[in-house]
C-alpha cells in the first residue's frame, strides 16, 4: 500500500518526515503516526498550499462546524461544488 499525504502545515510535514523532539507537545502524536506507519510500504508527506488544497481545506472546515464529529458523503456537498469545480478547470482563485 502507497500513502502521500498532503498538508498545507509546513511544521506537520517537517515533523512527519524528521520527527520531533521528545519535549515538543506533539511528539507522542509524530511517534503515533510513525508506529501506526511501519508496516506501509511507501509514505510521502508532502507541502502543498492551502490555495492548492481548497476543497480538503473545506471538508477540514466543515468537519470542525459538526457536533457529532463524523459526517459522511456519497457525493459532493453543495457547499464545496464551487471549489471541486474550478479545481477540475485548474483554475486558481484566492
Amino acid at each position: 500500500m502507497d500513502i502521500i499525504i498532503e498538508s498545507d502545515s509546513a511544521v506537520a510535514v517537517k515533523f512527519l518526515n524528521e520527527g520531533c523532539l521528545r519535549e515538543h507537545p506533539c511528539y507522542a502524536l509524530v511517534n503515533l503516526i510513525t508506529r501506526m506507519a511501519g508496516d506501509i510500504n511507501y509514505i510521502e508527506c508532502r507541502h502543498v498550499s492551502r490555495e492548492a488544497n481548497q476543497v480538503a481545506n473545506s471538508f477540514a472546515k466543515h468537519g470542525l462546524s459538526l457536533v457529532e464529529g463524523v459526517s459522511s458523503f456519497t457525493s459532493p456537498p453543495s457547499w464545496v461544488s464551487f471549489i471541486l469545480s474550478a479545481d477540475n478547470s485548474a483554475v486558481p482563485f484566492p
